[in-house]
């Protein structure tokens, strides 16, 4: 079943993602329902213990691999409830890579092929300077944030230190 009927999922978000491979009616018994189709069951929430599990009653990995946004947008806001980002940008894609001594390393992507992109990036508070590994210059902080432009399908290093 390939772009089978959409399911409706309420929680965390809004989303509407097809069905793929299989279609699979659940009957809860203790799990939050959070997707439907129509009368169907086909999307929970379980708690047990300390933990949280999802189950789709579809193939979800076959959605993401054929880069349904709904989709994606589903899994990152699951994802990110239990796993916040310590650094986020809007237009760029930090990552924080934190060491035992207190500093950091912050590599900020830039995915699109074409543009040269702009974000202010806000990092924890702890950091206070940085510093651009290529260029070997020291950045201003502006409050806890980082403003950069990175060209396009290119990445820029910053030593973060207290």
């Amino acid at each position: 079943m390939e772009g089978g009927p959409p399911i409706r999922f309420s929680d965390p978000i809004a989303a509407t993602v097809r069905t793929r491979a299989y279609l699979v009616p659940l009957e809860p018994t203790t799990a939050q329902v959070i997707g439907r189709c129509d009368a169907l069951c086909l999307g929970v929430r379980n708690s047990y213990g300390r933990g949280v599990a999802y189950y789709f009653g579809t193939y979800m990995g076959l959605a993401l691999a054929a880069g349904d946004d709904e989709a994606g947008k589903l899994i990152a806001a699951i994802i990110t409830q239990y796993c916040p980002a310590k650094v986020r940008g809007t237009r760029l894609r930090p990552r924080l890579i934190e060491g035992d001594s207190g500093e950091a390393l912050l590599a900020v992507f830039n995915d699109s092929r074409t543009q040269r992109l702009a974000d202010r990036i806000t990092v924890p508070s702890e950091f206070k300077m940085a510093l651009d590994v290529d260029r070997d210059e020291p950045i201003v902080l502006d409050g806890s944030a980082l403003s950069l432009e990175v060209d396009a399908e290119d990445v820029r290093v910053f030593h973060l230190s207290p």
